[in-house]
């Protein structure tokens, strides 16, 4: 008895917490949503500690307390559009230098719960969406119409103008939200707006600029066209120039190879020519050599005969003519004196035998 009084208690007290847990949603585990951040408090020393990993986390009851914090994001709209936003507020109207004025038909900013100053969000406006919104509301304005500001009514609807104007204005509004622990994650802005009269100047000088680049357009496409024309006329000429060129040139060279072949055509009959006259001449000296040796041995052989005639004296000479008379033959014909009156017939006949 005297230890199941306490244990009895104790089971009680300890159903008691469980069941207070239980009903507070703070039973020592806590579900995170994908969209939520989770912000540990420390309730004894006073130290933050931010989780966004989606799933169970466990703390320690009454020792440790956790938040759950929205961090999706949050559209806030100036001007027009017809959208689902979370906060719509009038256009912005901006006054520039030199007292020009000029407004934007639509301004959006969205922004969202820094994860990383999750904490410094939760000690400073609780994290709740509708307090991030009042924060945008109080600091846009004011960021945009400075960065905006700098400009003329004519200077800020040159691109490059605005996109400064823009990025400074985010840079402000980032550094501004930043310290409640809200993150910008974009700005957009319409182009500008005038006032009518000062719109309908400004459309008339689009109209001339339009008007000056579409001139200034054709100027450079008629000069680019009769410079191209030009290239092109000096392109062709330089590639008929090339084509004659070449043509020249394989003409030279035709000409050359069919002046090397007549030439060496020229140089082999003339070696033949000079050939054949060698060979002719040697023959003829050949050949007169043979008939002088001829002539030669004749004349020996008649001068020996003329000495041995001569040593021999006239029985000699009549010798050789009763040798040669030996030799002559004659033709004996019937001949009757009625048939040749003047005996010339008989004459020439004696004289075929002498």
């Amino acid at each position: 008895m005297l230890f199941e009084l306490p244990l009895a208690l104790i089971l009680a007290l300890a159903g008691v917490y469980f069941v207070l847990r239980s009903r507070v949603g703070d039973g020592g585990l806590a579900f995170l949503e994908d969209h939520q951040v989770l912000v540990r408090v420390d309730n004894l020393t006073g130290e933050l500690e931010a989780n966004d990993r989606p799933g169970a986390h466990t703390f320690v009851p009454w020792v440790r307390e956790v938040h759950r914090l929205d961090r999706r994001p949050l559209r806030y709209l100036m001007g027009e559009g017809g959208e689902e936003v979370d906060r719509r507020a009038p256009s912005l109207i901006v006054r520039g230098r030199e007292s020009s004025s000029f407004f934007f038909g639509r301004v959006e900013i969205q922004a969202a719960l820094d994860p990383a100053r999750a904490g410094l969000a939760l000690i400073d406006h609780g994290g709740e969406r509708e307090t991030m919104l009042q924060l945008v509301d109080a600091y846009s304005r004011p960021a945009l119409r400075s960065a905006f500001g700098r400009f003329t009514a004519r200077e800020i609807v040159l691109p490059a103008n605005k996109q400064a104007a823009t990025e400074a204005a985010l840079e402000n509004l980032t550094a501004a939200l930043g310290r409640h622990g809200v993150r910008v994650l974009e700005l957009s802005v319409s182009k500008p707006r005038f006032p009518q009269k000062y719109q309908e100047a400004i459309n008339r000088r689009k109209v001339a600029e339009q008007d000056t680049e579409r001139l200034v357009r054709e100027r450079d496409e008629l000069s680019a066209s009769t410079g191209e024309r030009a290239e092109s006329v000096r392109t062709a000429e330089e590639r008929k120039l090339l084509e004659l060129q070449r043509t020249l040139g394989d003409m030279e060279r035709l000409a050359q190879r069919e002046a090397d072949a007549a030439r060496r055509k020229t140089d082999l009959q003339a070696a033949d020519q000079l050939d054949a006259a060698t060979v002719a001449r040697d023959g003829a000296v050949a050949r007169a050599q043979v008939a002088l040796a001829r002539n030669r041995a004749d004349a020996a052989a008649f001068q020996t005969r003329l000495d041995a005639l001569e040593s021999q004296g006239e029985l000699a000479v009549r010798a050789a003519l009763v040798e040669r008379l030996g030799s002559i033959t004659f033709d004996l014909v019937p001949y009757h004196p009625d048939d040749d009156d003047d005996r010339s017939r008989a004459r020439r006949t004696a004289q075929g035998a002498n």
